[in-house]
């Protein structure tokens, strides 16, 4: 299993201000597997946690090495009610918050919902180890306005499908204002 970074560039420096990682796994020739063609095996396997350990496992050993870059990573729905996971980010970490200050945990919309309260927990916890969140596809599930609030995350990615025509979709543009 390997990391490739994806820059997420803003959209007033137009320079990438955060990478998110993107796990990826790679054959004995060398040849790369997107997530799309493992990941979904994986979960009916019941290895997604073991998969969102390695990302983390592979997330700070790059945050340690690199101490400017600021990283974006994605955690199964699972990995939110994993205690275990926490124990290891906070293991691998050392609670350094030079290191968890650096690091973005994306947790999918219909994964905050599933279990509302303990997502909020989730969510606290890692904002009390020093790591800000982010919702993912927002838009895509159902979540609320007010469950959104309810989880006092940092950041809220908006879904491909709002943002694909923003420039003449009317309904676009209100939605993202």
């Amino acid at each position: 299993m390997r990391l490739v970074l994806q820059p997420m560039v803003g959209a007033k420096s137009g320079k990438a201000e955060i990478y998110e990682c993107l796990l990826r796994m790679e054959k004995p020739d060398g040849s790369i597997v997107s997530a799309g063609e493992f990941i979904p095996v994986a979960e009916q396997l019941g290895l997604s946690r073991l998969i969102d350990r390695r990302t983390l496992e592979l997330s700070v050993a790059i945050l340690r090495r690199y101490p400017k870059v600021t990283l974006s990573l994605n955690v199964s729905g699972l990995t939110c009610s994993d205690h275990e996971w926490l124990v290891t980010l906070q293991r691998l970490t050392g609670s350094r918050r030079d290191l968890t200050e650096r690091m973005i945990i994306e947790i999918t919309e219909t994964a905050a919902i599933q279990d509302l309260d303990q997502s909020i927990n989730f969510v606290d916890t890692l904002k009390e180890m020093g790591c800000r969140v982010a919702i993912d596809d927002f838009g895509a599930g159902y979540t609320s306005f007010k469950n959104l609030k309810l989880l006092n995350v940092d950041m809220v990615k908006i879904d491909g499908a709002f943002v694909k025509n923003i420039a003449d979709d009317t309904s676009d543009q209100i939605f993202i204002k």
